[in-house]
């Protein structure tokens, strides 16, 4: 590891924030919420597309490929992006982006239809991996380490959670319902957003 990239020493290591560390939990919830959303999703894509909305067999690999192209392009395009909005900003539009990506790929019945829904499912979360690190790195009050294991974990535990709900909500309903779930998660994700947003604003006029 090079010297540069080692962090000084806190001359306090023991000294705690608890508004920054309740900011913290705040940002790594949110993601949590994302992971879960895009875990319901992709999880039960490929047998609606094939059982529920009759499209070919390649069709689930087709749309893989559409959402990763557009992902990689979305993250390779995200620093850009940054240095015109904040990291806060950009976890809004992938939400809003995500909302629209599930309500689309649960209609589809076509090709054209679900190359949309698949680019937009990439767009979303494409946007979710260049920005989300960075936005809860801003609440790590100097334990970056600490930060980022909260981060890492969120996107286990959401998927975790996220893959056997596919199975109970397609048992009982169908995997098109499965898709539409999804949407609840990302709207816990983006009420959280904005709970943190207020809390870090709060935060900054006390500290004024």
């Amino acid at each position: 590891m090079p010297r540069a990239a080692r962090a000084e020493v806190s001359e306090n290591p023991r000294q705690t924030n608890s508004g920054a560390d309740h900011a913290l939990w705040l940002a790594v919830t949110a993601c949590l919420y994302f992971s879960a959303a895009c875990a319901l999703c992709s999880s039960a894509l490929p047998l609606f597309y094939v059982r529920e909305a009759g499209l070919p067999d390649f069709a689930p690999g087709l749309s893989i490929s559409i959402k990763t192209a557009t992902e990689i392009t979305i993250i390779l395009t995200t620093p850009i992006l940054l240095r015109r909005v904040a990291p806060l900003s950009g976890l809004i539009l992938s939400g809003g982006l995500g909302l629209c990506a599930f309500l689309v790929l649960s209609q589809v019945s076509g090709l054209s239809a679900k190359a949309v829904g698949a680019a937009l499912e990439g767009a979303y979360y494409g946007l979710f991996a260049g920005v989300s690190l960075t936005y809860v790195q801003s609440f790590a009050n100097g334990r970056m380490a600490r930060a980022n294991a909260h981060y890492v974990n969120s996107l286990i535990f959401g998927a975790l959670i996220a893959g056997p709900s596919v199975g109970m909500i397609a048992q009982f309903t169908s995997f098109q319902t499965a898709i539409l779930a999804a949407c609840l998660p990302m709207l816990c994700a983006l009420t959280v957003l904005l709970i943190t947003a207020s809390f870090r604003m709060r935060g900054e006029v006390s500290a004024m």
